[in-house]
């Protein structure tokens, strides 16, 4: 019955919000940026985390102190698609101020990777919690940075969620199958949605997202620490951890500043990509890029999923997914400058 009742709440929310900020010009996307020109230029609320925030604090059952730190990351969020907070600096700044104190609070820290040089350094608690802490801030900033097509994050983060739904059955011991449940309805409804280009997750969004998942893994991963390889979870996470490690070298290689925003991710070549190569419209192949990237990782993650304790498959499936990608990605860009030169 609760099933019911939050997806019709979440259906009414969704509707009202997206026609009211529509009417009143609220939260819109389009602020006139380069990058955001790339696959569109039309306004589209970016209200996608709000929605969640509001359902994950009326129907998922968990930690109140959870729900406060998800609601401090969401408002960071929100300052930013406001164009409040433009600065990344103090961005990340708040971010990791905001990490490092709920994390203390929740006492969630990573004690062990069975990695022995980091289990060195984990053995000191105060930098066992800024590790955590860091690894955080990789995941919600990659997070951010993958969310540039239609249901890149939102196809990314369902795959996650149905997986530890199959772990629950296992005896994976970390969050009720309701909750799961209730997760992966709220994304499903806002994949409609956001394949509908009727709205978009946003700053907030993003980073909601990612520290909900970021949150949910690493205590999955405590909770089972001798039945799972903390590569594991690592792999679980490669793509936006990854994205975000791999745009920030890249843009020091090209002697641009890591914060800067541009249009040269991996989704945003595959994009033009298949623009310049398939007739179709714009939204049909923004839709598609997503697809394809999560069938990939699906692939991957399910490969990983029969064996979550073999440490030596973990590593080969994690190295091939770095050289994979930086392959394709490098014929993704050779493509897009030849392009341009013409």
């Amino acid at each position: 019955m609760i099933y019911i009742c939050a997806g019709i709440f979440l259906l009414i929310l969704t509707f009202f919000l997206i026609k009211f900020c529509n009417k009143h010009h609220i939260l819109e996307n389009y602020s006139g940026d380069k990058h955001q020109k790339f696959t569109s230029s039309q306004n589209i609320p970016l209200i996608g985390g709000s929605i969640f925030l509001l359902y994950f604090f009326f129907f998922i059952n968990l930690d109140l102190v959870i729900k406060f730190f998800l609601a401090s990351i969401f408002i960071l969020g929100i300052l930013s698609d406001l164009k409040i907070l433009v600065s990344p600096t103090k961005r990340l700044l708040l971010q990791f101020i905001i990490i490092i104190f709920f994390l203390y609070v929740l006492d969630v820290h990573l004690v062990s990777t069975k990695l022995l040089f980091l289990d060195i350094i984990l053995k000191n608690i105060v930098l066992s919690f800024f590790f955590t802490a860091f690894c955080f801030l990789i995941l919600i900033n990659g997070t951010n940075f993958i969310d540039g097509t239609n249901g890149n994050v939102l196809i990314f983060y369902l795959i996650i969620s149905i997986l530890i739904f199959i772990l629950k059955t296992n005896e994976f011991q970390t969050i009720s199958n309701e909750n799961i449940f209730l997760i992966i309805e709220i994304i499903f409804i806002l994949l409609i949605f956001n394949y509908s280009n009727k709205l978009y997750l946003g700053d907030s969004g993003s980073f909601l997202f990612g520290s909900l998942f970021g949150l949910i893994l690493v205590q999955l991963y405590l909770d089972n620490i001798v039945n799972i390889s903390s590569l594991f979870i690592v792999l679980i996470l490669w793509y936006p951890a990854f994205e975000n490690l791999f745009s920030i070298l890249r843009k020091f290689y090209f002697l641009k500043s890591p914060t800067q925003a541009d249009s040269d991710h991996l989704h945003q070549l595959l994009y033009f990509f298949l623009i310049k190569k398939i007739s179709l419209n714009k939204i049909l192949v923004n839709n598609s890029v997503s697809l394809i990237i999560n069938f990939y990782n699906f692939i991957t993650i399910f490969i990983a999923s029969t064996k979550p304790h073999h440490t030596q498959m973990l590593v080969l499936l994690i190295l091939f997914n770095i050289i994979f990608y930086i392959l394709i990605y490098l014929s993704l860009l050779k493509f897009k400058k030849n392009c341009l030169k013409k």
